[in-house]
């Protein structure tokens, strides 16, 4: 599967990818990000009805990650 470049899943702290499924999952949805979100439709800077917690859009810091 390929992401639009509009998707902000990308950019976001949550993010991660499963290699093995093909499958892109985060914080809020474990078990798959939906396409909306994937698609760039919806920027996911709200909580949605469908989602396990309260987590949102963060913009990923390189610093906050990797900082010793």
């Amino acid at each position: 599967m390929q992401l639009n470049p509009e998707c902000v899943c990308l950019r976001c702290g949550h993010f991660k990818q499963n290699d093995v499924k093909i499958k892109f999952t985060c914080k809020a949805y474990p078990k798959g990000i939906p396409a909306v979100i994937l698609d760039g439709e919806e920027k996911h800077s709200t909580r949605r009805k469908d989602q396990t917690n309260d987590v949102v859009f963060e913009e990923y810091s390189f610093a906050k990650h990797f900082n010793p």
